[in-house]
């Protein structure tokens, strides 16, 4: 007998189901402080290294592509190690959460070894793999909807990318008014090492992947 797939059996939840589900909403909390993070530091990285660091901007031009050329691999690697860990037997909460979840954390110390490094050079080298590990959990965040919501996926990645750009909208501004009113840049990456932890934990641990009902 012909079998359909899980999506065929399943009706389209309404928005309501969708943003009073547990899940969601943690979903949508972890995405927002990941975003808040990525916001900071892809927006404010080329002022810290010519400010922070002193390089010139032509240096800056060709040395500051290198975190987001590390970004760039984490995504691409972190999406095919999420499908081979589903290939492996491991549940779709292992695969689509918590190994997303776990190399945010995984992350935080290179980005405060970055920002503590005693040269330039090592700098960028640890916060390019700062951003590298940082981004292997954009795929968990970019496949939960359709896990949670086969038939609703537009609206369940709406909801959360709201929130991620809410994160983008008043996370650059509250970095800048750190760096105006303490002149620490070591204060910002603390915070946002901080806020990335926090974001770890709701993504590891509350994040579910079983389909609203």
């Amino acid at each position: 007998a012909h079998v359909l797939p899980r999506a065929a059996h399943q009706q389209q939840p309404s928005f309501w189901s969708i943003i009073k589900t547990p899940s969601v909403i943690f979903l949508c909390l972890t995405y927002m402080l990941y975003a808040f993070v990525a916001w900071i530091f892809i927006l404010w990285l080329p002022t810290y290294l010519v400010e922070g660091r002193g390089l010139a901007r032509m240096e800056m031009g060709k040395i500051g592509m290198l975190p987001t050329f590390g970004g760039f691999l984490g995504m691409i690697t972190g999406g095919t190690v999420s499908d081979w860990l589903l290939r492996r037997g491991f549940s779709t909460r292992v695969a689509r959460a918590r190994f997303p979840g776990v190399s945010i954390a995984l992350a935080v110390p290179f980005l405060l070894l970055g920002v503590n490094a005693p040269t330039t050079g090592l700098s960028i080298a640890l916060l390019t793999l700062f951003y590298f590990t940082f981004s292997l959990a954009v795929s968990g965040y970019w496949t939960m909807p359709r896990e949670l919501a086969p038939q609703a996926v537009g609206a369940v990645g709406g909801v959360m990318n709201t929130t991620g750009n809410f994160a983008g909208l008043f996370g650059p501004t509250i970095a800048g008014f750190i760096i105006q009113e303490t002149g620490s840049w070591i204060m910002l990456f603390y915070m946002a090492a901080g806020i990335a932890l926090v974001s770890s934990a709701v993504f590891t641990f509350l994040v579910r992947t079983e389909p609203i009902e």
